[in-house]
């Protein structure tokens, strides 16, 4: 189950940008009439509506901005939601990328006005490094699996994934205990030109 803990309305109709307006179990709007609360509201119903939810552009553009936005702007996020994950939630996505549980503590989802949702994990940003020794295990049993091959078919592809690992390997080999983006960029690279220049592509 999700918790809502805040949204963010914008360029929908009367409203520009709301701001960050924060939730809690209990939330009042209050203003007076044609104040625009009903133009924070419905945006909130659309991010995911139990029916209906259509999004009409004549209706929900600004009118100051309908002619501009209208065939340009369709990509544009009108609202953006967050909220807290449950145990079971942050469970699942743990299981399913080896992130710690605390990296989805909370969930970013916006709509566009061309219907799409977008979904994001602000605290959920990806490692940017990497084990050598994680590497050269990783490395080490691609090599082990293509000479475990026994079909003479594949002899000349075993060979060029081997030199092409055994490349890769070397470039990760001289750095230091960690290997950043670059160096796996690098690795990629030069794997991939040793895979290219193998006999069985000329023939393929």
């Amino acid at each position: 189950m999700l918790t809502l803990n805040g949204f963010q309305v914008t360029m929908f109709r009367s409203v520009r940008d709301s701001g960050w307006i924060e939730t809690d179990t209990v939330t009042a709007l209050i203003g007076t009439n044609e104040s625009g609360k009903t133009n924070l509201l419905v945006p909130l119903w659309k991010l995911n509506p139990a029916k209906g939810g259509d999004i009409d552009l004549i209706a929900d553009l600004p009118r100051a901005d309908y002619n501009r936005m209208r065939n340009e702007q369709e990509d544009q996020v009108f609202v953006q939601a967050e909220f807290a994950t449950d145990a079971d939630l942050r469970a699942t996505l743990t299981t399913a990328t080896g992130l710690a549980p605390e990296r989805f503590d909370v969930v970013r989802v916006a709509r566009r006005f061309n219907g799409e949702h977008v979904v994001s994990f602000p605290n959920a940003s990806p490692p940017r490094t990497m084990l050598k020794a994680r590497v050269a295990e990783v490395l080490s049993e691609a090599t082990k699996g293509f000479a475990g091959e026994k079909t003479k078919k594949e002899e000349a592809l075993k060979s060029a994934a081997a030199v092409a690992l055994t490349a890769a390997a070397t470039v990760f080999g001289i750095r230091g205990d960690e290997i950043d983006a670059p160096a796996i960029a690098e690795g990629v690279w030069l794997f991939s030109s040793r895979r290219d220049q193998a006999p069985w592509k000329a023939s393929g």
